[in-house]
């Protein structure tokens, strides 16, 4: 027999967690802080990256601001051209800066540029990629985006940016011809993956012969980001004419894929998802969402929303905090302990029993499956934000095993949830997303 009054305990606590992990825009704002990067004012957050406590945002008219204090103060450079930051990366302590005129190189924050097109020509660089494929030297590969009929779209550096050499031949073979140029690139040598604006492209020989793969992939799927975690490959891509957004995972280094997220929030997507990797935590952002797993992308969890009305372009983490960046020169911080200690990092705290819900978000129904190591009562139920239950799916005996239940939420309004499973005086949680 259940005790009523424990259980409203219980559920004012859960609606406290709720509360918490699920406030509004005014709370998730107020944690953020907006960087201030320099006196001549912010610039627009088309690209982050961060090496320790070194922070890097590049924005529109070759602008590069640079913290060597996780975002505290701020000094301002230029690449010396009128051009937009698209992309970059870190080559040891080299920076690499992709533009619309190609990659620029600063080995010493920003102070001083340089600038060499041999091999490359002024091309519009949409992705970076550094690798070191025989333990000697890093390789450098630069994604573009063929501006005539004759144009390379895949270009190698094997001298840290200096030169660069066409590798585009093996691409023209499969079919990936002008115009769809190279959205993303990640590489675990001899494996090169590259998302185009029409599905993906796979090399198993250090990009000698490719071949497409979208197996999984939603048709005319464009891959804007990718990301590498452990022996998973993931891609935040856009479809549906750029109005839906999804993060697919593959575990065989793009052959197949599954969705791992599928969100549609009823507004058009304004730039491609970004991805951003921190230990075994996954951030996903899109539009003006940012969602987080701690379990490889099984189940997911929103930390912010609407930080800013203008679209996400871009987030990265260090050890300290997580940075957004955003269209309309608005960036911001927030420190990864607040964002740990909102969305429950940690548990489950043990893999005795692992809940996970599929699909989720979810517009209909939702399959919720966990595992039993020995036999015990057992209670599987939904709340709602304020803690209410809205579904009693099981109540009962079960045996050690596995074991699935569905949860039909069509008559559910659209909204955050929570599924609880209790099983041998263990309680587990997993945040669901209702969507229509």
């Amino acid at each position: 027999m259940l005790d009523i009054s424990t259980m409203k305990g219980k559920f004012l606590l859960i609606a406290s967690i709720f509360i918490l992990t699920f406030a509004g825009s005014l709370i998730a704002q107020a944690q953020w802080l907006e960087l201030n990067e320099s006196s001549g004012g912010t610039i627009a957050g088309m690209a982050i990256v961060v090496s320790g406590n070194d922070v890097f945002i590049g924005g529109g008219a070759g602008e590069v601001d640079y913290s060597t204090d996780n975002g505290t103060t701020w000094t301002k450079t230029n690449v010396g051209f009128n051009t937009t930051v698209h992309c970059m990366a870190m080559d040891g302590k080299n920076l690499l800066v992709g533009t619309e005129r190609g990659v620029f190189i600063s080995s010493d924050k920003g102070v001083n540029w340089t600038y060499d097109s041999t091999g490359m020509g002024v091309v519009f660089v949409n992705s970076l990629a550094v690798y070191d494929p025989d333990g000697i030297g890093d390789t450098i590969i630069a994604g573009a985006q063929p501006s005539t009929n004759e144009s390379d779209f895949l270009y190698r550096s094997t001298d840290g940016g200096l030169s660069w050499s066409a590798d585009s031949a093996g691409l023209y073979k499969v079919g990936v011809g002008p115009y769809n140029s190279i959205r993303s690139i990640a590489v675990v040598w001899p494996n090169i993956f590259a998302g185009t604006y029409n599905g993906g492209v796979l090399s198993t020989d250090g990009g000698t012969t490719w071949r497409p793969v979208s197996s999984g992939l939603p048709d005319s799927s464009t891959i804007g980001q990718l990301a590498v975690m452990g022996p998973n490959l993931y891609a935040a891509i856009s479809y549906s004419n750029y109005t839906k957004f999804a993060l697919c995972v593959s575990t065989n280094n793009g052959e197949t894929w599954r969705m791992a997220l599928d969100s549609v929030f009823g507004e058009p997507v304004f730039h491609i998802g970004e991805i951003a990797i921190h230990g075994s935590d996954m951030f996903i952002g899109n539009n003006h969402y940012i969602y987080l797993s701690t379990d490889t992308g099984l189940s997911w969890t929103i930390v912010d929303s609407n930080i800013s009305s203008y679209p996400l372009y871009s987030i990265a983490v260090n050890d300290s905090f997580i940075f957004a960046g955003y269209d309309g020169t608005w960036n911001y911080r927030r420190p990864l302990s607040q964002v740990i200690s909102v969305a429950d990092v940690g548990m489950p705290s043990s893999t005795e029993h692992s809940v996970s819900t599929f699909p989720n978000p979810l517009s209909s129904s939702t399959t919720i499956s966990f595992s039993l190591t020995e036999s015990g009562v057992t209670e599987v139920s939904v709340v709602n934000i304020l803690g209410t239950e809205v579904a009693r799916i099981f109540s009962g005996e079960l045996s050690a095993g596995e074991h699935s239940f569905s949860w039909d939420a069509s008559g559910m309004p659209p909204g955050m949830y929570e599924c609880i499973v209790r099983m041998n005086g263990r309680v587990e949680r997993v945040a669901m997303v209702v969507t229509r």
